[in-house]
């Protein structure tokens, strides 16, 4: 199908969201629509020790629910959220990838990719060596693990990669897997960005910057960008 100027047309068919306003597209989108806020005081861990003690976090997602108790165990945090978004959107956009499983690609952005897991390895070699580090954590810090593991759980061996551009990198993705389409190098795509960098390191690198607000008593008027008295952004 193409557009009125001649170029392929892409469409969306299908989407998920895993978001610190919901586990779904449904609830994410009603917490958009009714103006509500995701940030909050940090639960993930005791921020007291931080001048910014606030984030947008996904709060209540066991990805024990999802995985089952022992793949959740070697399973990073950004991966398990990609993986729930990404069968939702397959779900809803109820194309059968089976037919078209060499066609499908999958770009999945991340910033950091899994930062949660290096963070821990590197308390765990600082305690007792090597020995002390998972066997998981090589390959679940990779920033293209999500797309991989994506790949293998929806059936897709079409291209596959991320798109690493900082804040950006979700958007790009998009962006690549349209031109992905575009230039018939894929039929279908999942495309879509995430990130699970609220933890005690995490956070430290922003806060050691000054580039994190420090509006810690009202969190969900934190975030504005463009206000005379903004004091940072929010993670």
């Amino acid at each position: 199908m193409t557009g009125p100027e001649g170029r392929v047309r892409v469409v969306v068919t299908g989407m998920g969201c895993v978001t610190p306003l919901g586990h779904d597209r449904a609830s994410t989108w009603d917490g958009l629509r009714h103006g509500r806020s995701g940030v909050a005081r940090i639960t993930a861990f005791d921020p007291s020790d931080l001048p910014s003690q606030i984030a947008g976090e996904v709060k209540g997602f066991d990805p024990v629910d999802l995985l089952g108790r022992k793949e959740a165990r070697r399973t990073s945090r950004p991966v398990a959220l990609a993986v729930a978004a990404a069968r939702e959107a397959v779900a809803d956009s109820g194309i059968d990838l089976g037919p078209v499983a060499e066609e499908t690609a999958v770009v999945i952005g991340s910033g950091v990719g899994g930062f949660g897991m290096a963070e821990k390895a590197v308390l765990a070699h600082a305690k007792g060596g090597y020995r002390r580090i998972s066997v998981y954590a090589a390959a679940q810090m990779l920033v293209d693990m999500p797309a991989g593991v994506v790949a293998a759980d929806v059936g897709a061996r079409g291209a596959n990669f991320a798109v690493v551009s900082a804040c950006a990198s979700g958007a790009h993705s998009i962006g690549e897997a349209a031109e992905q389409i575009r230039r018939g190098d894929a039929t279908v795509a999942l495309a879509g960005g995430t990130e699970a960098a609220i933890t005690p390191v995490g956070m430290a690198l922003y806060c050691a910057i000054g580039a994190l607000s420090r509006r810690n008593e009202d969190p969900e008027a934190a975030s504005r960008p463009f206000d005379r008295d903004r004091d940072g952004f929010v993670r």
